[in-house]
């Protein structure tokens, strides 16, 4: 057993009946950020360090406390790394056992769930987003403004829904002069302040390459609408 937990893909500690570290392998070492030999004798809630989403150690409950009642299906929790990383894991816990049928201590297994738990989030953020998106097409198809030929009012309208629905921090409208030469601002919606403004303008020579495209194309794609 001894050999084994060191070609184990989960983290495994092992302590004493004391609750004193024993073994740890390198996969409990990375998540932690203590190396075995530093562990070694230390109480596991010097190592396996609760916490909440905000870093703050956790005051009702430690390592130890779990391992005083059956948590051997596992249990999520966060611990914080001795560098001071957050890291989902779940937690579970076996007896260990000698011979004499007498426990010994415990083995704690810890799996990291930091990829599963992003990947839940992004699906989240990506429904969540799609969502305010239809609502904003729900709300421009009844805009009065719209319907009625109001420009003042619907661009305005226009740019604070589309706010709503992809959340970057400015929204414009931009149109050709009728010569094509500029490029001119009709309307710029800016979050932070809530302002409406207008009249900027961009002489299309001085960005060729990107108004030949637009030209071309009508539209430009974009990977990232709040970077790019």
């Amino acid at each position: 057993f001894a050999s084994t937990i060191y070609s184990i893909k989960e983290g495994i500690v092992t302590v004493d009946a004391r609750g004193r570290v024993e073994q740890m392998n390198r996969v409990a070492e990375q998540l932690t950020g203590w190396k075995e030999k530093q562990a070694a004798g230390r109480c596991i809630d010097e190592i396996i360090i609760l916490c909440d989403e905000s870093g703050k150690q956790s005051e009702n409950i430690s390592v130890s406390g779990l391992l005083k009642r059956d948590i051997s299906q596992g249990e999520i929790k966060i611990i914080s790394s001795k560098e001071g990383a957050r890291i989902p894991v779940s937690i579970s816990a076996t007896d260990l056992i000698n011979e004499d049928k007498e426990v010994t201590g415990k083995v704690v297994v810890f799996n990291d769930h930091s990829a599963e738990l992003e990947k839940e989030a992004a699906a989240k953020a990506r429904e969540e987003r799609i969502l305010r998106q239809r609502l904003a097409l729900a709300r421009l198809s009844v805009e009065e403004s719209i319907n009625s030929g109001d420009i003042i009012t619907a661009k305005r309208i226009f740019t604070e829904v589309t706010y709503e629905a992809i959340q970057t921090g400015r929204i414009s409208i931009w149109l050709f002069s009728e010569d094509e030469t500029e490029f001119r601002c009709i309307e710029m919606f800016e979050a932070a302040s809530g302002n409406h403004t207008e009249g900027i303008k961009y002489k299309t020579k001085d960005y060729s390459g990107y108004f030949s495209v637009l030209r071309k194309e009508s539209r430009i794609n974009s990977a990232d609408v709040m970077s790019d």
